[in-house]
């Protein structure tokens, strides 16, 4: 926020319409429509792989309640792409842009978080078999990494945060508790 405060004056800064109709090029229709046309994109590759990824945690059997989804018919995870289409229709009949954006920021940000820190808590304990493969690797990056996704969850919605955690460490306190043993390899 204060580095948007820096390019211009106050008046350039309290514009009714904005300020981003000043730096857009060609024209704001163009960045509208690529919004839209960005956030269909995004939607259907959610839509496509949310599934996929579904079925492949269901498979692994670490979480025994998912395992209903994973089945295959015809080589498509159908169940799966059932439940992933009816939680996104959940999120549609919010109704509401502004509620169903921090939810789902909050589920990437988690996402991006847990890998910042598993890649923390690997180099940190020397496990053998991490071996990153970028020469400039450093376990901070890892570390600010996850530090800056936390930030930014609780900057954005301190409650959705607090419920985006404590519904991941109920998620590992059940795999913890089930005692599941898969090997990866």
């Amino acid at each position: 926020m204060l580095l948007w405060a820096a390019v211009g004056d106050r008046a350039f800064l309290q514009l009714e319409r904005g300020q981003l109709g000043a730096f857009i090029w060609p024209s704001v229709l163009a960045v509208r429509i690529g919004i839209v046309v960005t956030s269909l994109g995004q939607a259907l590759q959610n839509l496509v792989v949310a599934p996929i990824l579904l079925q492949s945690i269901a498979k692994e059997g670490v979480i025994k309640k998912l395992n209903v989804f994973a089945k295959q018919h015809n080589s498509e995870p159908k169940r799966a792409l059932v439940f992933a289409y009816l939680v996104g229709g959940l999120c549609v009949l919010i109704g509401s842009l502004d509620l169903v954006a921090p939810l789902l920021s909050m589920c990437f940000l988690l996402c991006y978080s847990s890998m910042n820190l598993n890649c923390f808590v690997l180099d940190w304990l020397q496990d053998p078999s991490w071996r990153p493969r970028w020469k400039y690797y450093h376990w901070s990056v890892g570390l600010a990494g996850f530090l800056l996704c936390v930030a930014i969850m609780f900057a954005i919605n301190y409650i959705y945060a607090l419920v985006a955690w404590a519904f991941a460490g109920a998620i590992v306190a059940y795999i913890m508790r089930s005692n599941a043993e898969t090997d990866w390899g």
